[in-house]
């Protein structure tokens, strides 16, 4: 393989699209004779003008050269033709056409070094560590920066426990995460790891990429975490220096394991928080922003729901209240769990939740709660529940039930995909915080509450019959144009009961279905059972005969005695 992407690396024009396939085909390094080609391939500069070596001097920043050499005194292992002044005007070029200032703790000294370890010439260098910093360096790493709070979503998705560890430490993630993150991993790792490492960064073409080789750092550390609860200051010390440890030899695996993080994490924390972290891909309307912050968990999109919990990768727990899951709900929900009960009923709600567990025991599903809308506070006291647990993989549908029933009527699948008695009521909501507590309606077996629905329904169809036939009586002597109007408005009316009445008789005919279908089942499964009780006592009959046919003459009873009165084809109910 390494010869074909020699071959490839040495055409006059090279696509960076069939570079990084090679690379993913194999997952292995890139052979170092053509790692500068490669690099510059998949950075999109290959070819591109240098802009940089006839340029006029710029001002320099006067930590910039103490802070190179400091870098490169570490990681470069040879000496470059690049000299240090020259990496300077570098770093100058780039502050002044991105309108920054320099700052010794932002990493642009460190993400500098692969490049002049490559050797590059001065002006692929300086292209290709701008299109880097464009695409793969984080906006911010301040102090309340959003990629510590959207790396710490991930935790809690992937390792709850990890996670309330640091918590309970009081450890800030940026304590430890920012050296990590500003330099790409260049801070703390030797060249020899960063360069391979980088072969398999650029070929993904993913920035997200950093955040889950960080948790295969931090999940791989648990132990050791576990081991220090007690001394933070230690654990800051051990978790800054960890990447330190990393060797050549595994950065392929460590690859691996972080794609593996990626690809089961929702797609929806990606969508939500690329343009925030880095600046590029989709950005998302007003109302679909979530603030990692203040996020419980990681949210998951409507349209993943519908795919994974089609293909079964999904267990879709609805937390609505019951009135409004029979009014309507997604036919691939796993669970439903009233989480009303939780004001109404405590303990009612304690033992639905312990069901709901029992099920989840051995279930490997990531796990994903459906509330109403995306502010829905029940639902938040719910999950808070399931995360004190330690659950991993827990999720929340982004916009909820609402957005659910939007994305389905925007592509017609509502009738397929929704059921219930009143869709359009399931739409409504109450805030259940502002109810006065009622008492809760108990948990009843599936024929019974079949039969609560269609008495339900019928109410309702009832009701919306009365309120339909109460028109304003007609004036004794009408015109001709107000006669005319009334009738066709009667006539409107009845067309409307008629179409009310046949939705009823269509969705009551459902439902009869259902406990038809249900009963039968019930009726046959008696029967089996009856059949088989019936084949047990006539061979626990013919074995006591035997046996005591068999016995001596001085015993009590004789089988000739009990043949008498044991008759094998007996079907009646007597005590023989």
């Amino acid at each position: 393989m390494a010869e074909s992407l020699e071959a490839l690396l040495t055409a006059d024009v090279v696509d960076a699209g069939t570079v990084r396939e090679h690379v993913k085909a194999t997952n292995t390094v890139i052979p170092s004779q053509v790692r500068a080609r490669a690099w510059l391939a998949m950075l999109g500069v290959d070819g591109k003008p240098d802009h940089v070596t006839h340029r006029e001097a710029v001002n320099v920043h006067d930590d910039v050269e103490p802070d190179l050499e400091a870098v490169a005194g570490r990681f470069l292992e040879t000496d470059s033709s690049i000299t240090t002044k020259q990496m300077s005007t570098l770093i100058a070029l780039y502050c002044e056409a991105r309108g920054i200032g320099y700052a010794s703790n932002d990493g642009l000294a460190e993400l500098l070094m692969p490049f002049v370890a490559l050797d590059l010439p001065l002006g692929d260098c300086y292209n290709a560590y701008y299109a880097m910093l464009a695409k793969f360096a984080l906006k911010q790493l301040g102090e309340n920066a959003p990629c510590y709070d959207v790396f710490r979503l991930l935790l809690l998705y992937h390792d709850p426990e990890v996670c309330s560890m640091l918590d309970s430490m009081r450890l800030t993630l940026r304590s430890f995460l920012r050296i990590w993150m500003r330099s790409l991993l260049v801070a703390t790792c030797a060249s020899d790891v960063v360069l391979p490492l980088w072969d398999l960064f650029l070929a993904r073409d993913d920035p997200f990429l950093i955040f889950y080789l960080a948790l295969v750092l931090v999940i791989n550390a648990k132990d050791a975490i576990r081991s220090m609860l007690s001394e933070p200051e230690e654990a800051v010390a051990f978790l800054t220096a960890m990447p330190s440890n990393i060797t050549s030899g595994d950065v392929v695996d460590m690859v691996e394991l972080a794609l593996h993080y990626s690809d089961s994490t929702p797609a929806a924390i990606r969508a939500l928080y690329l343009t925030v972290l880095f600046g590029s891909g989709k950005r998302l309307g007003e109302g679909e922003q979530v603030d990692a912050a203040t996020a419980l968990c990681c949210h998951m999109t409507v349209e993943a729901i519908v795919d994974r919990s089609q293909s079964q990768q999904v267990f879709l727990v609805d937390t609505r209240p019951l009135d409004q899951y029979d009014d309507g709900h997604f036919i691939n929900t796993q669970w439903h769990l009233d989480a009303k009960l939780m004001m109404d009923s405590p303990d009612i709600f304690e033992k639905e939740m312990g069901k709901m567990e029992l099920a989840l025991a051995n279930n490997d599903k990531h796990i994903c709660f459906l509330g109403h809308d995306g502010k829905d506070d029940l639902e938040a006291m719910v999950v808070a529940k399931v995360l004190a647990k330690h659950y991993k993989h827990v999720s929340i549908v982004l916009g909820g039930y609402l957005a659910l029933h939007q994305y389905l009527d925007r592509k017609g699948m509502v009738d397929k995909l929704l059921d219930g008695i009143s869709i359009e009521d399931s739409l409504k909501r109450k805030d259940p915080l502002l109810e006065v507590p009622v008492e809760p309606t108990p948990v009843v077996e599936s024929s019974s509450r079949l039969s609560r629905l269609l008495r339900r329904g019928d109410s309702q169809a009832s009701n919306q019959a009365d309120s339909t036939r109460s028109v304003t009586p007609a004036d004794p002597s009408p015109t001709p144009n107000e006669e005319s109007s009334a009738n066709k408005a009667n006539a409107d009316q009845n067309a409307s009961l008629e179409g009310q009445s046949s939705w009823w008789q269509q969705k009551r005919a459902v439902y009869k279905d259902k406990a038809s279908n249900w009963g039968s089942m019930l009726k046959e499964k008696s029967s089996q059972y009856a059949a088989i009780m019936s084949a047990k006592s006539k061979e626990l009959k013919e074995s006591v005969v035997s046996s005591m046919a068999k016995a001596d003459d001085s015993k009590l009873y004789r089988g000739s005695e009990i043949r008498a009165n044991f008759s094998l084809d007996d079907d009646d109910d007597d005590d023989d």
